[in-house]
């Protein structure tokens, strides 16, 4: 990838998130394959980099725009969680969008009963406990 001059990768999700120590298990589990994810400058460039990734037969890889078209809207914190997966994680304020997308509306719970607590009150997001159990809504 990074000898393909019509690929302009701005960093690697890697690359740019930093987790505190204590919560690092559950963000690393939470963005699972997506930390070895290529950040790039809009959505238009995904296509040029989707057809270089085809044509060498590169494997699998995926892609992240930085200017994305779409909004995520906030939900309010679930009672029984420790917080936001995003209140965890530090990065360059230029890459903070990409953290807020990736991260948002997920958040860190000290066990799966706490996750299966807050599903049965109606919280229809992703939660993660500190062991890195990811636990989805359906």
């Amino acid at each position: 990838m990074s000898g393909d001059r019509s690929i302009h990768v701005l960093a690697s999700v890697s690359d740019v998130i930093e987790v505190n120590d204590e919560f690092e298990k559950a963000i690393e589990s939470v963005l699972s394959e997506k930390v070895n994810s290529f950040i790039l400058p809009a959505p238009g460039d995904i296509e040029t980099a989707l057809s270089a990734v085809r044509d060498k037969e590169s494997g699998r890889t995926a892609f992240i725009p930085f200017k994305p078209d779409i909004a995520i809207e906030s939900i309010d914190i679930p009672e029984g969680a420790i917080g936001r997966a995003l209140d965890f994680v530090r990065t360059k304020e230029e890459f903070s969008t990409i953290a807020e997308r990736l991260l948002k509306n997920t958040f860190v719970v000290k066990d799966i009963k706490a996750a299966f607590e807050a599903i049965s009150a109606g919280r229809n997001c992703l939660f993660v406990t500190l062991d890195g159990e990811v636990i989805e809504p359906s």
